[in-house]
Formats: C-alpha cells, sequence, structure tokens
C-alpha cells in the first residue's frame, strides 16, 4: 500500500481511497489478533471481516471488491460470466468510473464465512447444553 502513496498524484479523494484501504487490511490483522487472545469473541470478527470481502459490485457509480490472502471470484459482468481466482491480496473501490454493471461473490471468502458462522454456533451449543452430573 504504502508503494502506491507516489500514484495518489497529490488528491486528496486518492489519498482517502489509499487510506480506507489500509485500514480494512488493519482490521484483518485486527481481527486475526482478536482470534488468537479470545477464540470466540474473535471468530465473530473474523466472520465480519470474511463478510466484507464476499460482494462483488460493478456500477458507473461505485465499483468494489476485495480478497485477502486469497480469491475465487465468479461474477456477472457486463453479461459475460468470469471466473478468476487470485493468490494474494487485492482491493478496488472505484467512484464514478465508466464501469459495467454487475454482481459476483468471492467464493473462498463465502466458503470462510458459512465455517466461521457454523464455529460459533458450534461453540455456542456447546456452551449452553447443561452439565448433568452422575448421579452417586
Amino acid at each position: 500500500m504504502l508503494m502506491m502513496l507516489p500514484q495518489a498524484g497529490g488528491r486528496i479523494v486518492n489519498y482517502a481511497l489509499l487510506g480506507a484501504m489500509m485500514a480494512v487490511f488493519a482490521f484483518g490483522i485486527f481481527c486475526g489478533l482478536r482470534f488468537i487472545e479470545h477464540e470466540k469473541n474473535g471468530l465473530r470478527w473474523l466472520r465480519r471481516f470474511f463478510a466484507i470481502q464476499i460482494p462483488i459490485l460493478s456500477s458507473p457509480i461505485i465499483t468494489y471488491y476485495l480478497s485477502v490472502g486469497a480469491g475465487v471470484n465468479v461474477s456477472f459482468i457486463g453479461l459475460k460470466l468470469n471466473m478468476f481466482f487470485r493468490f494474494g491480496s487485492e482491493m478496488g473501490l472505484f467512484v464514478h468510473q465508466d464501469r459495467p454493471w454487475g454482481l459476483g461473490v468471492n467464493v473462498i471468502a463465502l466458503v470462510l464465512y458459512i465455517w466461521t458462522s457454523r464455529l460459533l454456533k458450534k461453540m455456542e451449543f456447546s456452551q449452553e447444553a447443561p452439565v448433568v452430573s452422575p448421579v452417586p
């Protein structure tokens, strides 16, 4: 991200978008640290981080995609079905650009979101189950 600062061209909007991108990646680090410190609470934070990576939106008004670590993107943009695998992190946020209309999903983020949701439910269920002591 720091390598992109010279490309901002001195425009405040570009610096703001770069700052937002850095904040998103810092949020990912925060979520991982929360998971290490407190598993259940950390899973909630990780689930939020995976959720913001799921949608792929494209329009002339705003275009957004986010993939941290890896992504398998399946999208229908501009009358074309697109499938793309990515290893590494990538984020795109475009405002008022000449982009086609479309929607898509980051499949890896969706799978991780579902997985963390199930882990949370399993943790909550196991904590809610009454402890039955054997009768002496």
